[in-house]
């Protein structure tokens, strides 16, 4: 069971909107499963131990993970449905993490709005996995530079309070990192992005409810 199984779903309003909505229907939905975050509130306390483990654990490994499942599939010329499946799971987990933090769409551009700046920028097609490349390692470089800000260790006693300036702007700088990846790297608009998602999302709605 993949996203060829499915068929997009139509969205009203804006794109951007749309995938928080349908994110965070889904986010709800499965933290009731996941042991990380089941006993945790929404917003977390980014303060905690806690919540520090729940973000590094969407960022450092679920993102950084599909990334490299997806360029993966980019290097051995792997069908292109396999390369958008990962891009739909790095997506779901981006904005996870975004939902467990309190964040949603009002605190980002639009992705219409980001798609036009995009158009502008020329396109080195013979370079295609390099830039592949370079943007991967940026969205991994600001995942772990926003990290190293939560500095709580199991063993530590003393409250470690976090730079709440400095994280929150690297966090939000790797909002648009990532979607340098999909509009600058892949060239996928928002159009296609949103059918990407909404294929993943009922995809995984699947898989939750079956135990697929």
């Amino acid at each position: 069971m993949n996203i060829l199984d499915y068929k997009a779903e139509e969205y009203k309003g804006e794109i951007t909107a749309a995938i928080f909505r349908k994110m965070k229907e889904l986010f709800f939905y499965y933290k009731e499963f996941e042991i990380s975050i089941k006993d945790l509130d929404i917003p977390i306390d980014i303060d905690t131990f806690e919540g520090q483990q729940a973000m590094k654990d969407f960022l450092e490994i679920r993102v950084v993970e599909e990334l490299m499942e997806m360029r993966e599939a980019i290097i051995k010329n792997d069908c292109i449905e396999h390369v958008y499946e990962e891009v739909g799971d790095s997506l779901n987990f981006l904005i996870s993490s975004y939902i467990l933090y309190g964040w949603d769409q009002t605190k980002f551009k639009s992705l219409d709005r980001l798609w036009d700046e995009h158009l502008s920028d020329p396109v080195n097609y013979d370079k295609f996995k390099d830039k592949i490349d370079k943007l991967i390692l940026e969205i991994v470089y600001q995942i772990g530079i926003t990290c190293n800000k939560l500095k709580i260790r199991p063993w530590k006693k003393s409250q470690y309070l976090t730079d709440m300036l400095i994280f929150e702007e690297r966090f939000e700088l790797l909002f648009y990192k990532f979607f340098d990846l999909i509009f600058k790297g892949l060239l996928l608009s928002p159009n296609e992005l949103w059918s990407i998602f909404s294929r993943k999302n009922q995809c995984n709605k699947f898989r939750i409810n079956t135990g697929y």
